[in-house]
């Protein structure tokens, strides 16, 4: 069972939606510093190409995947460490 399987099956929804598509893919295969680095990277155009998304929603992807990461560490009581925390708050909101 994947993890997307077991939030699933514990009845979890984080930001009150499910993943599917690219951000599911995401969320299976990359681990949170791979997240991360992908969002410090940009916008990977062979992503887009290959699952036919736009630059938008291919971060809309990278960060939900990684929210439901934190939320699911959370859930285990692994929290991640404050500079994993510092470090997804300045990318997803650089002006803080």
């Amino acid at each position: 069972m994947d993890d997307i399987q077991k939030i699933q099956a514990a009845g979890i929804k984080p930001l009150e939606k499910l993943l599917d598509g690219f951000a599911e893919a995401c969320f299976n295969e990359n681990s949170v510093d791979e997240l991360i680095e992908a969002l410090s990277t940009g916008f990977d155009e062979r992503d887009g190409e290959v699952w036919g998304i736009n630059e938008s929603q291919w971060y809309d992807s990278i960060i939900n995947a990684l929210s439901v990461k934190l939320f699911y560490l959370e859930q285990e009581q692994s929290e991640p460490s404050q500079s994993t925390l510092n470090a997804v708050r300045e990318l997803i909101d650089p002006s803080n």
